[in-house]
């Protein structure tokens, strides 16, 4: 009944997901939507927003169906449904270099804290400690630029999206400071009124290879030795993730 289905991806948040310099949709969850669609007879029209804010409005007024990579919370769960988490990543805290290490979220209470408006750190940090001076920021690139001028003294992001914007953008001031204790459970949310259509994509999610997933993780997670993600730091809150709750889902 309904072939073609709108998606709103998040515009900025490589390496998940992403719009280049073209405007083509990109990342980690733009290859999971292209096998998903090589198995369904519909067609995912790609529906591309400013930012996240306008993203979340869409999705509550319907103008779109479905997002692509979107973080469980309560809020959210009153006008989307979700499937199951196709990735679940920590949030770490983004600091300048020389800065204190270590830190968790209630180290947050004595600094200015940069989140990207409307992503699910900025429920969780309200909610759980009001104290925090939040700056809300567009995207994740305004954040790290807060935080490596000086205009923020930390960024609480996503964990690998937080290293592929440093290195992509040639930031060399910040450091991955502590963790948050947070972690986001990315998945795809369909509209409420649509509750057919995420037992769908979990069927079709499960039927895709384990090492097809990884496959699409090493192509958009590289490991060159001079790479941050090669390096000590990353490893060791990776592991320390992956005890916890685990970094894929499927």
């Amino acid at each position: 009944a309904h072939p073609v289905i709108r998606v709103a991806p998040d515009p900025s948040f490589p390496p998940i997901e992403y719009f280049d310099e073209k405007g083509e949709y990109r990342g980690i969850i733009a290859d999971y939507l292209a096998l998903v669609e090589k198995k369904l007879p519909v067609h995912f029209r790609i529906v591309q927003c400013r930012n996240w804010h306008e993203v979340l409005d869409r999705v509550r007024g319907r103008k779109v169906d479905l997002l692509s990579a979107a973080a469980q919370t309560p809020d959210r769960r009153r006008y989307v449904k979700f499937a199951r988490p196709h990735l679940i990543l920590p949030g770490v805290i983004i600091t300048r270099k020389g800065a204190e290490k270590h830190l968790t979220a209630p180290d947050l209470i004595t600094r200015k804290t940069a989140v990207v408006k409307s992503y699910l750190w900025e429920e969780f940090l309200r909610k759980d400690y009001p104290g925090i001076k939040l700056d809300l920021v567009p995207d994740i690139s305004a954040g790290l630029k807060a935080v490596s001028l000086g205009r923020a003294d930390a960024l609480v992001v996503t964990l690998p999206v937080a290293i592929y914007s440093i290195e992509k953008e040639g930031i060399t001031n910040l450091q991955v400071a502590g963790e948050t204790g947070y972690y986001t459970r990315l998945s795809f949310a369909a509209r409420s009124d649509w509750p057919e259509l995420t037992g769908i994509l979990n069927k079709t999610m499960r039927q895709i290879p384990p090492a097809r997933k990884e496959a699409i993780l090493s192509r958009w997670i590289h490991l060159q030795p001079e790479s941050i993600f090669a390096r000590k730091e990353f490893w060791q809150i990776g592991r320390a993730s992956r005890r916890g709750r685990g970094w894929i889902s499927g």
